[in-house]
């Protein structure tokens, strides 16, 4: 027979045959069972010592809570506007990858924060689409900013995060670069 083996044969002592059964029940009850339970009431029961709770929630990734989040912000000069002005990055990343933040979070966090050439680039992308988008003058001036936000340690409120409500609980920015964008050609 092409498929036999040591464990496939009919010549198995019966013990053998006994002893991987056990092990199959024992890895049933053990672990499955309970991952079932949890799978149904959604959370793990208080009951169980906390190294097992973990073991059985993927809350056990998550073991740390976060200090200090970093918000990111944008701020530009337009042409013939004194001082700098708050510019919402929305519209320009609208896409929300993780829960409320969008790529330009993300962006920033990965390599935006660490990187003056990406920051560069991103600044002269920014103005140029809202050359495109908007009837505002155009920006002369792009800078990225970073507030160290602690969350509270509260339940979240019901609805949707707002950067703005975490940015103006986070008092002043720290400016991460300043760029000079180019106008109209």
């Amino acid at each position: 027979m092409l498929l036999s083996g040591p464990s496939m044969t009919t010549s198995e002592p019966e013990g053998g045959r006994r002893r991987h059964v056990l092990i199959g029940s024992v890895f049933a009850l053990v672990w499955v069972m309970p991952l079932f339970v949890v799978a149904l009431l959604g959370y793990p029961p208080a009951s169980l010592p906390p190294p097992v709770r973990d073991q059985l929630s993927v809350t056990c990734l998550f073991s740390k809570r976060s200090v200090v989040w970093d918000v990111y912000g944008v701020e530009v000069i337009r042409e013939g506007q004194p001082g700098w002005r708050r510019f919402e990055t929305t519209s320009l990343f609208a896409f929300e990858l993780f829960g409320h933040r969008t790529r330009f979070d993300r962006f920033m966090d990965e390599w935006g924060s660490r990187n003056e050439t990406a920051r560069e680039e991103l600044a002269q992308w920014i103005a140029a689409r809202d050359r495109d988008q908007s009837t505002e003058p155009p920006m002369v001036a792009v800078r990225f900013l970073a507030w160290k936000f602690s969350p509270d340690r509260a339940p979240p409120p019901h609805g949707p995060w707002n950067k703005g409500d975490a940015i103006a609980a986070s008092g002043r920015p720290f400016v991460i670069s300043s760029h000079a964008v180019q106008g109209d050609d």
